[in-house]
């Protein structure tokens, strides 16, 4: 496949198109014909424009968020799998140059290889076009991952959120007890409360003591928040 289509994939028209033909040109293909620089280095450079691109998204939406918070949900967005599904998304595996063994072994949908690939195509548009071009790019395509993802983590661990929050703060852990169990064994709910220090912040019911356990969170989470405002 053409140079061209790939531009268009990318929504950029190269000024030195010789950096999108190194992008694409793995490492099989230069040890195999030689004299052709291969995409390792550029692998190198993309990872930390993708970083870049990601953290600094991460931190000015999210800027309530504590930066353990802020890692864990870059590292799940910045990951293998999702680097190669948008490689898929942009047909990579079509336009790579591949040495002979690497192509008849399966090498365009290898998911390491599409990553490292998707890292490089990234770090031709920083050299190409600036780190505006590459980060927009970036922003677009992971738009969606990171509206889902944040959700995801949100909506998942309350104790997490709480426990980071506190911490971040004094040298306290939240601390959790069962203080209330109703109803019949099949249908019993269960009263949670979390301390921190003396201070009772939150209560929870749930049909689980864990569940419990989040919703009590939930609730300091809210009396800290209502402290702020």
């Amino acid at each position: 496949m053409s140079l061209e289509q790939l531009e268009t994939a990318l929504g950029h028209t190269f000024a030195d198109r010789d950096l999108l033909e190194r992008a694409m040109t793995h490492a099989s293909w230069a040890n195999e014909y030689g004299g052709e620089r291969d995409n390792q280095r550029m692998e190198y450079l993309g990872d930390s424009v993708l970083n870049l691109a990601i953290s600094t998204e991460l931190f000015a939406r999210y800027s309530d968020w504590p930066e353990g918070k802020l890692s864990r949900l870059r590292s799940q967005l910045v990951c293998e799998a999702t680097l190669a599904r948008m490689a898929v998304g942009l047909e990579l595996g079509k336009h790579l140059k591949l040495g002979r063994g690497e192509d008849t072994s399966g090498g365009r949908e290898k998911p390491s290889l599409l990553a490292d690939a998707y890292e490089a195509v990234l770090a031709a548009l920083y050299l190409d076009g600036g780190f505006p071009v590459a980060q927009r790019f970036v922003l677009d395509a992971f738009a969606d991952e990171i509206e889902a993802e944040s959700a995801r983590q949100n909506k998942a661990d309350f104790k997490t959120r709480l426990q980071e929050l506190v911490q971040a703060t004094s040298d306290l852990r939240p601390r959790y007890s069962i203080v209330g169990t109703e109803g019949p064994p099949h249908a019993r709910e269960f009263t949670a409360e979390v301390k921190v220090g003396e201070e009772v912040l939150g209560t929870g019911l749930g049909m689980s003591k864990k569940a419990a356990q989040q919703e009590a969170a939930r609730g300091a989470l809210d009396t800290l928040a209502a402290r702020l405002t």
